[in-house]
């Protein structure tokens, strides 16, 4: 990485397809152009077909309750 540093790994499934929104928005904000379904239906396969071959985690995370007394902080 930049400097010497170390690039962290993907680890999950979930962050290629992360990445991929974050590319899309910003290349339809940058082309004003929207990139097309049968391309992104392509690019999901091929992210599924990528967290296959490199046994990315597919689990999800166990969801924390929240409670009342924290959500009074939020309101």
């Amino acid at each position: 990485g930049k400097g010497g540093r170390r690039l962290t790994d993907i680890k999950s499934a979930s962050t290629l397809g992360t990445y991929w929104k974050v590319f899309r928005l910003v290349h339809e904000r940058e082309t004003e152009e929207k990139i097309k379904g049968k391309m992104n239906r392509h690019i999901h396969r091929v992210l599924k077909k990528l967290a296959k071959k490199y046994r990315l985690s597919t689990k999800k995370r166990e969801k924390t309750a929240m409670y009342v007394e924290d959500l009074a902080e939020y309101l």
